[in-house]
């Protein structure tokens, strides 16, 4: 499965808070996942494609996540890693 298909995964499910200082989304802070809110602890890693960026966050929970922002459609994405 590719990166952009397991990315869709999760997407319409997801709901992303980010601090946003010079551009939107500078990091995310927080997730929001069927309900459950969850803070992000640590940044690993973030890159831009060229139609969206990414992240790779910990969160709280000690879960990692591979979070996407498209800003076309001003919506986010994102799947589970181990």
């Amino acid at each position: 499965m590719s990166d952009r298909a397991a990315a869709d995964d999760i997407a319409g499910r997801i709901n992303v808070g980010c601090y946003a200082g010079h551009r939107y989304p500078e990091r995310p802070e927080w997730v929001e996942l069927d309900g459950e809110r969850v803070d992000v602890v640590e940044i690993e890693k973030e890159w831009r494609e060229e139609d969206r960026l990414g992240f790779a966050v910990k969160l709280r929970d000690r879960r990692r996540l591979l979070l996407y922002y498209d800003p076309n459609d001003d919506a986010w994405s994102g799947d589970f890693t181990e």
